[in-house]
């Protein structure tokens, strides 16, 4: 054998080996880690989406109103938002 000491420490090297992997086995582990994956992954497309996602119609009018809320909102009352926010937690 090839042992050797470092520093008072003896070390024996390992013999170099080679992992087998049986491939049958391996073949069978990833095709059940697809079906599982399949599965969460319906899941979870099942709680995100809503039911009728595919024959819905979106309201397009609604989100530019939406839109268009919001742009007021920041241009009319933000400042005033701002300036209670100031007055409130800065003086």
């Amino acid at each position: 054998m090839m042992n050797f000491n470092i520093d008072g420490e003896e070390f024996i090297p390992q013999m170099i080996t080679r992992r087998e992997f049986d491939l049958d086995e391996w073949k069978e582990k990833l095709i059940e880690f697809d079906k599982s994956f399949f599965h969460y992954f319906e899941q979870l497309t099942y709680l995100i989406l809503p039911q009728n996602y595919q024959s819905a119609q979106y309201d397009f009018e609604l989100f530019l109103n939406h839109c268009h809320a919001r742009m007021e909102f920041r241009r009319n009352e933000m400042e005033e938002y701002e300036r209670r926010f100031n007055e409130n937690f800065n003086g």
